[in-house]
């Protein structure tokens, strides 16, 4: 993987404790300009690990297809909008619909 890499923890709110919990957690990274890699772990330290293709289009943030992802600037351009809106924390529903779609929607690219 490059030095692109990132990790975000996803909770919810558990009314029975009154407090967040961890729903589960999140890396991921661009390699190269072409494939971006998620991986999700579960709170029992279950880890799956998927690959999906990604076309630099220059027309959208990003377009979430069956096949692939088109994106502006590619893999990098996508993981650079990612982490911006988890940095900025108000912005994490848009990254974690694509963390989704992607892991629970989209099929893998052949690698």
């Amino acid at each position: 993987m490059d030095n692109n890499f990132c990790e975000y923890t996803e909770i919810t709110w558990d009314k029975e404790r009154n407090t967040f919990v961890p729903v589960c957690k999140w890396n991921f990274a661009a390699s190269g300009n072409s494939h971006f890699i998620i991986e999700r772990g579960t709170p029992d330290g279950q880890w799956k690990k998927k690959v999906f293709e990604v076309r630099d289009t220059g027309e959208y943030t990003y377009q979430l297809l069956k096949t692939r992802i088109n994106a502006m600037g590619g893999a990098k351009g996508l993981y650079d909008f990612m982490k911006s809106c988890f940095d900025q924390n108000f912005a994490t529903a848009f990254p974690l619909k694509v963390l989704n779609y992607c892991f629970f929607q989209m099929k893998e690219a052949k690698v």
